[in-house]
C-alpha cells in the first residue's frame, strides 16, 4: 500500500495521488479518490502519526514495484 508524507498545505487527495504515481506508478485524478479511513497511530512515546486511507477505483497504468527494496510484498492487480 503506497504511503508517504505530504507537503505543507497540500490537499490530502492531491498528496495521495502523488504517492500513487511515485510508488506503484499509476495515475489517479485526486477527485477520483474516496476517503475511507482515518487512523491515529502511536509508534512510541515520542512519535504519533495520523494515516488517511483512500480508495481508487479508476486509474491509468499498471501497478509496478518502483521501490522493490522498500516494499517486498506483491502488487495486487484489479
Amino acid at each position: 500500500m503506497p504511503s508517504g508524507k505530504f507537503d505543507q498545505g497540500e490537499p490530502l487527495a492531491v498528496g495521495a495521488a502523488h504517492e500513487l504515481f511515485e510508488e506503484p506508478g499509476v495515475s489517479v485524478e485526486p477527485a477520483e479518490l474516496t476517503p475511507v479511513q482515518v487512523v491515529h497511530h502511536r509508534q512510541d512515546d515520542h512519535v504519533e502519526r495520523i494515516g488517511f486511507f483512500f480508495e481508487a477505483l479508476i486509474w491509468q497504468g499498471e501497478p509496478i514495484k518502483r521501490e522493490p527494496v522498500r516494499h517486498r510484498t506483491r502488487v495486487r492487480r484489479s
